[in-house]
């Protein structure tokens, strides 16, 4: 779900059970529009996924 330069990482875990989602910006980890944007969207589809544990 992730590519190189993304500014945020989703690592799949636990056969997709658990997201691991990172901040891609060392210098400037602060919540941003365009990452709230991109966090918004995540948790859309993590609510669209039925084998993702809450």
């Amino acid at each position: 779900m992730s590519e190189k330069g993304d500014i945020v990482k989703v690592e799949h875990l636990e056969d997709g059970q658990v997201w691991r989602i990172l901040l891609n910006t060392p210098k400037a980890n602060i919540l941003d529009g365009a990452k709230c944007a991109e966090l918004t969207r995540l948790f859309e589809v993590a609510a669209d996924t039925p084998a993702l544990k809450a």
